[in-house]
């Protein structure tokens, strides 16, 4: 496809927001009127007496997976206590601003030196980051005693924790068959976020199944709507400010206190680490693109040689397609953090460290498309990519290329979902085609990922509750 010609970009942008904005009222969200409704924070456990699911994040990092967990959960959410990590509860990071729209219980994970009294019962618990905490995954199974154990894997290279966590409620049942064992024994299942991670468990001898959900950016904004998304006679009114949560698709203004008309420029997201982004064949592609278009500048050639060739310079430079302008979003860690950006292309890189997650998700939102980047293969084979879950969540398309579709299967098929680069295409090439594509085309892609994760998380949501033998809004 091509730019729609004599339409310039700067109209283009306001109406791609039009029709994001359009889009989102009428597609999205799982939310249950939840503009009428503001989530609950306690510290006391008897607050989740009563509430047969729990969901449990042990740690300060996987917030955007308890986000999509909460919104799968949200038409459910009298029935469900989330637990969350102090650093988290406290809103250090932000993400309390974020869901400030879940119309259910959070609660700040129980310490163990109070006591297994200090848990509720629940029938079902949903761990999301038990490989990175063992310890207190036990502890609190053995607290709350619960009928099904749900473990959320993310590394299926991590044979022995996977181990370690089903033999806490060894001598039940494990898998995906959904038996108990003789005796009352606890069911246990693991799931992955991408059909590729489940895949690569099941070949290391582990059942697993496919489990994925996203937080719907509409609940930034207050939206009375149904369980399928269609507005009430509420209306609308934005939260901006306040105790709510901001519009995801403000985009956040330049430095210079402008504010972006529209979509502009590609993200990536996650930590900034070497070892995880591959940001180096980027560079190179971008200062090519830079040079390429820039004129040389005069030489010690003489007469009309010089002036030919300085002319032939300035229209190669002219007709060159802009560099395209790059968002690098997430946390320097360590020795390896950083992206090392070059000298010739900093005046393009915007960098963006430890923002609070609605701004987070507002730079992303606010990009054409989002760059995985992977440094690493284990990301199509054994790991699932946080950049997929932020596509999803914000409803902006990743810049994909076959590999990448085929481990991550439910994008398909692409022109609903992803840009596609075509094989053999060099990276900024296939940014500087897109960038040119009209509106309707990215809206396409938008619209269907607002369609896949409305699917996604009513899929999600039932998933849990036939674990309970029910059935389900």
């Amino acid at each position: 496809m091509s730019a729609t010609r004599g339409q310039a970009p700067s109209t283009r942008a306001p109406m791609l927001l039009r029709l994001l904005a359009v889009s989102t009222a009428v597609l999205s969200c799982t939310l249950l009127h939840h503009g009428a409704h503001a989530a609950t924070f306690a510290d006391s456990a008897t607050a989740a007496e009563g509430r047969p699911i729990a969901v449990v994040n042990a740690r300060p990092f996987h917030s955007e997976v308890l986000s999509g967990a909460m919104a799968a959960l949200a038409p459910v959410a009298d029935r469900v206590a989330v637990y969350m990590d102090q650093y988290v509860f406290k809103g250090k990071d932000g993400f309390r601003q974020l869901v400030w729209s879940y119309p259910g219980l959070m609660l700040r994970t129980p310490q163990r030196a109070a006591g297994e009294g200090s848990v509720a019962r629940h029938r079902l618990v949903f761990f999301l980051s038990p490989e990175a905490s063992l310890g207190y995954t036990r502890w609190f199974i053995n607290a709350s005693r619960p009928e099904v154990v749900v473990h959320m894997m993310h590394n299926a290279d991590d044979v022995e924790a996977v181990k370690q966590l089903l033999e806490m409620t060894s001598g039940s049942s494990s898998g995906s068959s959904g038996n108990t064992a003789g005796g009352g024994g606890v069911v246990t299942k693991l799931v992955a976020l991408s059909p590729h991670v489940a895949a690569a468990l099941e070949q290391r001898g582990f059942k697993a199944d496919w489990w994925l959900a996203a937080w719907p950016p509409a609940a930034a904004e207050e939206h009375e709507q149904d369980s399928e998304g269609r507005r009430g006679a509420g209306g609308s009114k934005s939260r901006a400010g306040g105790g709510g949560g901001d519009d995801i698709y403000a985009c956040p203004a330049f430095r210079n206190g402008s504010v972006p008309s529209g979509p502009w420029g590609f993200a990536c997201q996650g930590r900034q680490d070497s070892r995880r982004r591959s940001y180096d064949t980027l560079w190179r592609e971008l200062q090519a693109a830079v040079s390429a278009a820039t004129p040389a500048a005069p030489g010690g050639t003489s007469g009309n040689a010089r002036s030919g060739s300085s002319n032939g310079q300035r229209a190669a430079a002219a007709a060159a397609p802009p560099p395209p302008r790059l968002k690098v979003l997430g946390r320097s860690v360590g020795p390896q953090g950083g992206a090392g950006v070059p000298v010739a292309v900093r005046p393009l890189v915007s960098r963006v460290t430890n923002a609070p997650y609605p701004l987070f998700y507002r730079h992303l939102a606010c990009s054409l498309a989002l760059l995985p980047l992977f440094a690493e293969d284990s990301y199509y084979s054994t790991k699932f990519s946080s950049t997929v879950l932020a596509s999803l969540t914000t409803g902006t398309p990743i810049l994909a290329d076959e590999r990448l579709l085929r481990a991550y299967s439910f994008l398909q098929p692409a022109e609903q979902h992803v840009w596609l680069q075509a094989p053999g295409e060099g990276l900024v090439a296939a940014m500087q085609r897109l960038a040119a594509e009209p509106a309707q085309a990215a809206q396409q892609r938008r619209a269907g990922l607002v369609a896949l994760r409305t699917r996604l998380n009513r899929e999600a949501r039932a998933y849990l509750l036939a674990l309970l033998g029910e059935g389900g809004p």
